[in-house]
């Protein structure tokens, strides 16, 4: 794994911790006598090989499945009108309407997840004091 990518992997670990997903870690139980082997788990809770993957949000699919965790949030509110004052995702058109940054959603280096990690890390500071 390149540098580039641990930092990515590294990113869209802590976007899922802080959204409350499971990154999917599959880890070696104990030897059980019972079967005569090691089981593989996972964090998620599966046993046996999880088929589940971890997102990767500098991706179309990933960018598109951010943007739809993000608006399920009850904070979704606060975070378009902080993105939206801050002009960090969001931008107007000629007729005053907010819209989603079209570069950001297109984007293949991570740049809506850093955006959306930086609410998400703002947020639970705020949340832990």
């Amino acid at each position: 794994m390149t540098e580039n990518e641990a930092k990515n992997e590294a990113k869209n670990k802590k976007v899922c911790e802080l959204l409350g997903i499971c990154w999917h870690i599959e880890r070696r139980s104990k030897f059980n006598p019972f079967t005569g082997s090691e089981t593989w788990y996972c964090d998620c809770g599966e046993y046996g090989e999880c088929v589940e993957g971890n997102p990767d949000f500098s991706t179309p699919a990933g960018i598109i499945q951010l943007l739809e965790l993000m608006m399920a949030r009850s904070d979704w509110n606060e975070f378009y009108k902080w993105a939206s004052d801050s002009q960090r995702i969001l931008d107007y058109n000629s007729a005053g309407s907010v819209f989603v940054k079209l570069s950001l959603l297109l984007n293949k280096t991570g740049l809506f997840r850093d955006r959306c990690l930086e609410w998400l890390e703002k947020e639970t500071k705020i949340d832990n004091r």
